[in-house]
């Protein structure tokens, strides 16, 4: 094959692997909690992923693989864990990003993740500064206006920490 001929055949080749990886989507990995949209109507299928950030990304679950992480407790799992995707439970999530106008991302895996543990207190467990020689701090008082973003803040979960909360389900 001649010079010319070789350049045709790679220019050809080089098209083709562009359109299937046109056609495969973009995957990407994002982390965040499970929220629900009062601004948005609830849709069958459907659940949105929070970052830390703020940034909420719409998630197409179908028939994505859903499963926890090895470092969640056996006690806090359950049977189907589908049933788990409440507000606020903390997921990790494999998707493609979806052909469709929406932005919606198509979930290939779901990963239900264990609850932070912050300075070393697991979410939930109080904290006392009572005791400690020359501390000088004192707890803040708790209002009932700052209870939601109290529990933000310590990392609580509904689905984890005994509260039933909102759940998608499949």
């Amino acid at each position: 094959m001649n010079r010319r001929g070789r350049r045709v055949v790679a220019a050809a080749a080089f098209g083709l692997l562009v359109t299937l990886m046109l056609e495969a989507g973009v995957v990407g990995v994002f982390q965040g909690r499970v929220v629900l949209r009062k601004d948005v109507k609830a849709e069958a299928g459907i659940l949105y992923v929070e970052s830390r950030h703020g940034m909420a990304r719409k998630v197409r679950v179908g028939d994505a693989v859903i499963e926890y992480d090895e470092e969640v407790p056996k006690g806090k799992r359950k049977q189907k864990p589908a049933e788990s995707l409440c507000e606020n439970t903390l997921v990790r999530v494999t998707a493609e990003q979806s052909d469709e106008e929406d932005g919606a991302w198509r979930a290939i895996s779901i990963l239900i993740l264990p609850e932070p543990k912050r300075n070393g207190i697991s979410p939930g467990q109080s904290f006392s500064f009572e005791g400690r020689p020359d501390s000088g701090r004192q707890d803040p008082p708790s209002s009932g206006s700052n209870a939601a973003a109290d529990s933000r803040v310590q990392g609580r979960s509904s689905s984890q920490s005994g509260t039933s909360g909102p759940c998608w389900a499949k």
